[in-house]
């Protein structure tokens, strides 16, 4: 199949490429005008892609950046040219076009507990998290925050593997940070991982200017403070208010103006609020003249730890995400999330998945982490998380929400981590619960109150098509449809018509045939002479580790796959030489030791030739 063009359009001249970060990054743009949506097979993923050689290119391949005629950047040279002019051009309403396959670097990243190494060329280098840099045995690394420091606009049908992001107090693979943004048909692979220690981070809150007048009695004034800083799960090291007091005709005598009990003189101020948050302040006045004072430049300030990390977008401002992937494993000191770590304001999630292994030290989310202080409607629907989630407030859906005045909508959605709650924590938010599942423990939602209800269900029953195309209803691919996306397969969760299934790394090669995964409904080839095969790896920048093959009379089921205990090491083509029908089935060991399954279709060998009798009269 051919590789396409994927569409970044209408960037605004916030968004910054981070170039640190994604030097290390391979990048695979996936074609998605498929032919049909029956099974999945010869997806390659990359195909004779030459990796970039550092350069930066002194122009786009062409374009002038209109919708009809958009830049079109066609390597990474010119990929490195884009970042380059993100950091002087006004990219506003501007649209990019990418026309092929990228690798920015050819080796792959493999994260485990012993740390984390860099494979290139079958050799193995140890990942070195101080210098950013490596030597043989001695280290590799990403950098912070993601693709983007800061998006706006839209990005579509675009597939980032093999990502690192290291050591970042806000990160995604796609951006740290999103405003206003779209993403659409979106799907990243590998790790991103936050940084050791949170960042201590200050964040104020403008207040609006306070006049009163000031009489020989004492009066007190409560001043409320509009906060919408999210900062669950931030340990608050200290919050100030600041200003300037201002009085008429500088009539002081005996002026006394205390803000929680704290003396304050005219001019500019600072006073202490202590290590919590505060949605309110008491202003306490008095004089022996009558005055009028003016509170200005008044300004809540908040010094807090905070850690957030997502497979996609670190913090996310009012954002949609529209048929989006996250397959990569996510840490974080403080929130972790699989499509986005923190929502404020309002968000969309539709048609969207979490595979990744989510992890924090304290606010974990298979879809969101953390959603607080929005002010808009915010919907969830037809998403599902299927891997754990670990921290002390963990959720399949979303871990936490609180102090949200816009209400929460979630539907069509459900969670089979074994952490088991669906919704970790419910706090003054309107949640409303549409036909969503979770699998494992003994409840959808850990603590909090909601309207509907979240039903236990099996994952047997998610598994089996007949009974998720009845009750959830995700519509099945077709073709250039904006809404039917799904991709159904027997004993499997539907995918969405672009994911790779399972990741194909091998393919087995028989004749003009190939097939690089695993299915069930297969067709049937006739071989007139011999049958011979070959494993080979779909990428040769992602090779696998070990193939072995087994070759069965007839199709298996998923569980008679998984028992066969007679696999031979694949290390040359093989041949099959007796008349029969015959289904090849391949067990593939990945660099991280995943494995995964493929099979032929039923290759039917018959080599007999035809006796013909002929007999005459006479």
């Amino acid at each position: 199949m051919k590789e396409i063009k994927k569409l970044v359009n209408k960037l605004s001249n916030i968004q910054k490429l981070e170039i640190i970060a994604v030097i290390i990054i391979s990048i695979v743009f996936i074609n998605f005008v498929l032919p049909t949506f029956a099974r999945f097979k010869n997806r390659n993923s990359i195909v004779n892609v030459t990796s970039w050689d550092g350069t930066v290119s002194t122009s786009y391949r062409k374009g002038d950046g209109t919708k009809s005629n958009p830049y079109v950047i066609s390597n990474g040279n010119e990929l490195a040219f884009f970042e380059y002019n993100l950091r002087t051009n006004d990219y506003a309403n501007t649209y990019f076009e990418i026309s092929s396959d990228i690798i920015l670097n050819p080796g792959i990243f493999n994260v485990t507990d012993a740390g984390i190494f860099y494979i290139l060329d079958s050799n193995e280098y140890v990942v070195d998290l101080n210098t950013n840099e490596y030597k043989t045995k001695d280290g590799v690394v990403a950098g912070n925050n993601g693709l983007f420091d800061s998006l706006e606009g839209e990005i579509n049908n675009l597939y980032v593997k093999n990502a690192l992001i290291n050591g970042g107090d806000t990160s995604g693979i796609i951006a740290a940070n999103s405003n206003n943004a779209t993403l659409k048909n979106i799907m990243v692979e590998g790790n991103v991982i936050g940084n050791s220690e949170a960042y201590n981070k200050t964040v104020s809150t403008n207040i609006q200017n306070q006049n009163f007048e000031v009489t020989n009695n004492i009066t007190n004034k409560t001043i409320n403070i509009q906060n919408n800083i999210p900062t669950k799960g931030a340990i608050i090291s200290k919050t100030t208010l600041t200003g300037v007091l201002e009085v008429d005709n500088n009539n002081t005598e005996n002026l006394n103006v205390k803000i929680n009990d704290n003396v304050i003189q005219p001019g500019v101020f600072s006073i202490e609020m202590g290590n919590y948050i505060s949605d309110n302040f008491t202003l306490t006045m008095s004089s022996n003249t009558t005055s009028n004072i003016t509170l200005s430049e008044l300004k809540y300030n908040v010094v807090y730890e905070y850690s957030v990390n997502a497979g996609l977008v670190g913090i996310s401002n009012n954002t949609k995400f529209i048929n989006t992937i996250n397959k990569a494993n996510v840490s974080s000191l403080t929130i972790s999330g699989g499509i986005t770590g923190v929502a404020i304001k309002g968000i969309n999630i539709t048609n969207s998945y979490n595979n990744g292994n989510i992890i924090s030290n304290n606010i974990a989310g298979g879809l969101v982490g953390n959603i607080e202080n929005a002010d808009k409607i915010m919907n969830i629907t037809n998403s599902y998380n299927t891997n754990d989630i670990n921290g002390t407030l963990t959720g399949g859906i979303v871990a936490n929400l609180s102090n949200n005045t816009g209400a929460m909508n979630i539907s069509y959605s459900f969670t089979t981590g074994s952490d088991g709650y669906a919704v970790g924590n419910i706090e003054n938010t309107s949640l409303n619960v549409d036909n969503s599942y979770y699998v494992f423990g003994n409840s959808g939602v850990n603590t909090g109150e909601y309207v509907g209800i979240f039903v236990q269900n099996s994952l047997a029953n998610l598994e089996t098509n007949s009974y998720f195309k009845e009750y959830l209803k995700y519509s099945e691919y077709i073709k250039d449809s904006e809404n039917d996306v799904w991709v159904y397969e027997e004993n499997e969760l539907p995918i969405l018509f672009f994911d790779d299934i399972k990741n194909a790394i091998a393919t087995i090669h028989s004749s003009l045939y190939s097939w690089n995964n695993l299915s069930y409904e297969l067709d049937k080839v006739g071989f007139k002479n011999n049958i011979t095969f070959s494993i080979t790896n779909v990428d040769d920048n992602n090779p696998y580790k070990s193939a072995e093959f087994y070759v069965s009379n007839k199709i298996l089921t998923k569980d008679e796959i998984l028992a066969i205990s007679e696999w031979n090491p694949y290390q040359t083509i093989q041949t099959i030489t007796d008349n029969g029908i015959y289904v090849i089935y391949a067990r593939i060991t990945d660099q991280y030791d995943n494995v995964s399954y493929i099979n032929s279709d039923i290759l039917t060998l018959d080599n007999v030739k035809p006796l013909i009798s002929i007999t005459t009269d006479g």
